[in-house]
């Protein structure tokens, strides 16, 4: 009797991780269109909108593994639909972070799931959504890294330079 219980609960952890991934990926995708709408330009906003299909596509996948877990009444709680980031208080910056944030609880989620999974064909699905996921963070985290330099090649300039230039012009 123990042991139907321990696998009852194993399956429902399972489930439970399952629901939790489903909700991870909307709200990656949700939050990637929605930062990939507020830019203008560049590379990463061509990688927001592709995060946030790559996301959709997940969600479907996931699902699946849901239905065959014998869950038939998942309902999407759209948890980032009503997104309170405006044009005027976008930051390229916080859009990276936030992005960094979303897709660490992905691979903490699929390395849990490969954890629970006993099947070879879910342990591979897991890996290669934690393989992909770590891709995509690398991606932002390069990002954040130039908007780092940036920022400090700013700030340099704006404590050095500029007290510098405009006391002289002073004289």
């Amino acid at each position: 009797m123990a042991t139907n219980s321990k696998k009852y609960n194993s399956k429902q952890v399972f489930i439970d991780k399952l629901e939790a991934a489903i909700d991870a990926e909307s709200t990656l995708s949700n939050c990637c269109n929605h930062l990939f709408v507020l830019m203008h330009e560049g590379k990463i906003r061509s990688e927001f909108k592709k995060f946030s299909d790559i996301a959709k596509d997940n969600i479907k996948i996931l699902t699946d593994y849901l239905k065959e877990a014998g869950v038939q009444d998942f309902i999407l709680e759209k948890k980032c639909e009503y997104c309170k980031i405006n044009p005027e208080s976008f930051s390229l910056e916080g859009s990276v972070k936030l992005g960094i944030e979303i897709i660490d609880a992905c691979i903490k989620l699929y390395k849990k799931l490969e954890e629970l999974s006993s099947e070879t064909e879910s342990k591979n699905l897991f890996q290669s959504l934690v393989k992909e996921k770590s891709n995509q963070k690398n991606f932002l985290n390069k990002e954040y890294e130039t908007i780092e330099e940036i920022k400090e090649s700013n700030s340099i300039i704006d404590l050095h330079c500029i007290p510098t230039v405009a006391s002289r012009l002073g004289k």
